[in-house]
């Protein structure tokens, strides 16, 4: 087993527990529906992710990690950009 998806998962619990993931994307004007959408999941998947009351598989914490490190503008990550709101 690879050791990135153990992390991702890691810091994706840690950034949905404390709130951070949802103000990333509010901070970067990305809707909830636009995020869900690239992550190829329901609304109310990652609503749940983001108070807490659910966490993502270790497949789709890998991808949230991702795109919350492409929001926050992290250097090691492109700058394509997810669905702006509009």
């Amino acid at each position: 087993m690879s050791v990135i998806p153990l992390l991702a998962n890691r810091e994706v619990k840690v950034l949905c527990r404390t709130g951070r993931a949802r103000e990333i994307r509010e901070e970067a004007g990305v809707s909830l529906s636009a995020l869900a959408r690239q992550l190829g999941v329901g609304k109310g998947s990652l609503w749940e992710w983001e108070t807490g009351r659910g966490m993502p598989n270790a497949a789709h914490a890998e991808t949230y990690s991702e795109a919350l490190m492409e929001l926050s503008n992290y250097p090691e990550v492109g700058s394509a950009a997810v669905g702006a709101t509009g």
